[in-house]
């Protein structure tokens, strides 16, 4: 699962720097009305590590605790790089790696947004996150924001994967030979009438005519 984040104050001022965020009455000191009362997370139902060409689930739940009205809200979706936008449930404006949907929010209401997103490339570092962020209007400053981080992995070279199936079936065809050498040593069972642990038996010889009685003689080896 992806780890989610929440930004302090400190990263909000950061992250809005970074991504050129418009000048606005909270940079120069104003209060934003229903600033304090945003709440976003986000998280991204998908397996751990990510390669390139998978799939990437973003659930967005946000969340106005307060009592003032925010009709003209908006969340802000920034995608790295490594990650292309494929869809959402509502139809965002797309620019770039940056996707921003209008969400009017109520004294309390809470709203959900369902995003797909699809691992392009690989990072360096192997390491990407996306990042979700709320601002009451749409020129206010980013109010509260969460990230979801994915660790993207290099897919094992197609050599790799065949010199693994070639060794496999060496080894299959060599545990054959040594079954195969085993058994051509067995030593065979012994025909009946020869010489073997039980004994042997000699032929009895033709009775003498001339004789009274005829005597067997038998060789019994213990």
């Amino acid at each position: 699962m992806a780890v989610r984040t929440a930004l302090s104050a400190v990263g909000l001022a950061f992250l809005s720097a970074v991504l050129a965020a418009p000048p606005d009455a909270a940079a120069q000191g104003e209060v934003v009305p229903g600033a304090g009362t945003l709440h976003v997370v986000v998280a991204a139902d998908t397996a751990q590590p990510l390669e390139e060409g998978d799939r990437v689930a973003y659930t967005i739940r946000m969340r106005n605790s307060g009592g003032r009205d925010l009709p003209e809200a908006r969340a802000v979706q920034f995608l790295p790089p490594e990650i292309g936008f494929v869809s959402a449930s509502s139809d965002p404006a797309v620019e770039g790696d940056r996707a921003e949907w209008a969400v009017p929010l109520g004294p309390g209401e809470r709203a959900v947004i369902e995003v797909t997103g699809e691992v392009v490339a690989v990072p360096e570092d192997g390491r990407s996150a996306a990042t979700v962020c709320l601002r009451p209007a749409p020129e206010a400053a980013l109010a509260a924001c969460s990230s979801a981080r994915h660790t993207v992995r290099t897919p094992f070279p197609p050599v790799w994967v065949a010199g693994g199936a070639g060794g496999a079936v060496l080894g299959a065809a060599a545990a054959a030979l040594l079954l195969r050498q085993r058994r051509s040593r067995r030593p065979t069972p012994e025909e009946p009438g020869e010489s073997g642990p039980g004994g042997s038996a000699e032929e009895p010889p033709e009775p003498d005519p001339e004789a009274g009685a005829v005597v067997y003689h038998l060789h019994t080896r213990r």
